[in-house]
């Protein structure tokens, strides 16, 4: 049964219950060609397509799919590199929010952020401010959801996204720093999530007796974007965000 989706755009959803795919999004070619539809598209492994058969006869489709890789912008040679990189740096400016979903994906997916993309990114990041609070969310808690995501926030840190996202958490930066050191509270609040992220890998280690009732627990999860732990992970990071106010 399909779902309209955005009746702007004439995008609609068909929920499968069987095979590989949960759902498939269908979609009119924006630009007149693929290649113009895909260079549309925020990194270089999300502008790959495959050339639908057009071939009528009953035989199966060869092993892999079939059909011809369309990749105009080197996205198959990103991936094998781990590498997340934009397709333009207009891309950032058509929609704020993939400057998150860089870090999401580098997350989720143990993947790097090669350096002009990181730089561009730096440079847009206020645009990340245009973007809806609840999109934000997801790709925040998303991007906690990964067992490294320490690195990433740290990266969000140092090219400004972070605050850009948070701005409140920009005072944290000048705040005890004769207690904390040079990075002041800021330092402080990476190095809490960088331990608690830590502790999340050695569980059975810490707490041989507790692991499976805490593993469950921190599984659990009251929305489909965050489980508790990512949950966690958020407040590790924010916890000592009214500091500077108080201090």
């Amino acid at each position: 049964r399909p779902v309209l989706l955005a009746p702007e755009h004439d995008v609609w959803r068909v929920v499968l219950d069987e095979g590989r795919f949960k759902h498939l999004d269908i979609a009119r070619l924006e630009g007149g060609t693929i290649e113009k539809d895909l260079a549309r598209r925020d990194f270089t492994m999300n502008a790959m397509a495959l050339a639908v058969s057009t071939d009528p006869s009953p035989r199966p489709p060869p092993r892999g799919g079939g059909g011809t890789l369309i990749d105009p912008f080197g996205g198959q040679k990103d991936l094998k590199a781990g590498l997340i990189r934009m397709v333009s740096a207009k891309a950032f400016t058509d929609d704020g929010l993939r400057l998150l979903r860089a870090f999401r994906f580098a997350s989720e997916l143990g993947l790097k952020i090669e350096p002009a993309t990181l730089k561009a990114i730096g440079a847009k990041r206020k645009s990340i401010a245009g973007s809806a609070g609840e999109r934000v969310q997801y790709e925040l808690l998303r991007l906690l959801e990964g067992g490294d995501s320490t690195a990433c926030v740290r990266e969000m840190e140092a090219c400004g996204l972070l605050t850009a996202l948070m701005p409140e958490l920009s005072r944290l930066r000048r705040c005890a720093r004769v207690y904390y050191g040079e990075a002041g509270v800021m330092g402080h609040s990476l190095q809490v999530l960088s331990r608690l992220e830590e502790l999340l890998g050695k569980l059975p280690e810490v707490y041989p007796d507790l692991e499976p009732q805490l593993s469950a627990h921190l599984a659990g999860r009251d929305t489909p974007a965050a489980s508790y732990a990512a949950l966690l992970k958020l407040t590790a990071l924010i916890h000592d965000i009214a500091k500077p106010a108080t201090a």
